[in-house]
Parts: structure tokens; C-alpha cells; sequence
């Protein structure tokens, strides 16, 4: 019996592709950001510095996640070009931690009424932090989405490479020669 083969479009391919995609537009997002903020946190060593003045400093807390994170937070005046602002950014970086002391022990490293040196951006002073720096924490979300965009790399080649459509046989195990 000699008929003509049946072909089908290959299920993993159509699936295999669009994932694939949707992990390296994800991943290349990722990346970016943490690049951006990496570069962004670097910057902030050069930035213009300013006497102020320390007011006040808690915790905050999140438990949106899988556990609780702590971010410790602070207070801070200081003037720029004769106008007076506020500050509450200890770091580009918000610095998170999963004990509700430790974050108060980075908070107390400043005592209220202590003068600080307030870094703020030159184009927006009302955007500042009193502890510059702090990029070597993104290095680890950098490495993670470089990571996860080779996979999504990798990923699209393999079901790049996979044929389009598959031939059906109506009995498997049976060969045409058979």
C-alpha cells in the first residue's frame, strides 16, 4: 500500500518559539535595568555634595513576597541653591534585609541631628541619598539576567532548528518499505 505521507505542524516548535521569545524579551528587560541602575549607582560617587542634617530613621517593612524584607529608612533636610528639600533615601540601591534588625542597625549609623553629606543629582535636586555607590549589589541581577538571556538564546536556536512540520504515520513502527 503506497500512499503519500501526512505531514503535520510540529506542536513544539509552535509552542518552543514564542517561550523562547517571551524569556529573551523578559531577560533583555531585566538586564537593562540592572545595567541602568548599576551604571545610575556608580554615578552617584560624582555627583554634588551638600551639608545636611540627619531628622529621622525607621524601618519599613514588605510581605508581598515569599518572606518578609526589611528597608530601613531615613530622613534628612538640606539646601541647594538656597531652597530647602527633603530627603528619605539612604541609597540608589534600596537596600533590603530579612531581619528587622539589621535594618534598624544600618538606619542607627546615623544619629538625629548629625550633619551628613547629602549627594543629590545636579538636574533634579530634590533626588538624593547620603550613602553613595552601592552598584557591586546589582552585579548578581546583572549575572542572573545575562544568564537567563543566553538560555532564551539557546532555547530559540534548539526550536529554530526543529523541522516545521512532522510526518504523521497511521501505524507506528511501520515503514513504507515494510
Amino acid at each position: 500500500m503506497n500512499t503519500s505521507p501526512q505531514y503535520s505542524l510540529n506542536g513544539n516548535r509552535i509552542i518552543g518559539l514564542p517561550f523562547a521569545l517571551l524569556i529573551i524579551a523578559a531577560s533583555m528587560t531585566g538586564f537593562c535595568f540592572a545595567c541602568w541602575a548599576y551604571l545610575t549607582a556608580r554615578e552617584t560617587r560624582d555627583w554634588p555634595t551638600v551639608p545636611g542634617k540627619f531628622i529621622d530613621y525607621g524601618v519599613e517593612y514588605d510581605t508581598s513576597g515569599s518572606s518578609t524584607r526589611y528597608y530601613p529608612l531615613v530622613g534628612y533636610e538640606y539646601t541647594v541653591e538656597e531652597i530647602p528639600l527633603y530627603g528619605h533615601r539612604l541609597s540608589f540601591n534600596k537596600n533590603s534585609f530579612s531581619s528587622e534588625a539589621e535594618a534598624i542597625a544600618v538606619s542607627e549609623q546615623f544619629e538625629v541631628g548629625q550633619t551628613v553629606e547629602v549627594y543629590y543629582v545636579p538636574e533634579d535636586p530634590r533626588e538624593s541619598v547620603i550613602v553613595p555607590g552601592g552598584e557591586n549589589e546589582l552585579l548578581i541581577p546583572m549575572g542572573g539576567m545575562a544568564l537567563a538571556l543566553i538560555v532564551g538564546v539557546l532555547l530559540f536556536y534548539h526550536f529554530w532548528r526543529m523541522p516545521r512540520y512532522i510526518e504523521l504515520n497511521s501505524e507506528p513502527g511501520v515503514s513504507e518499505d515494510s
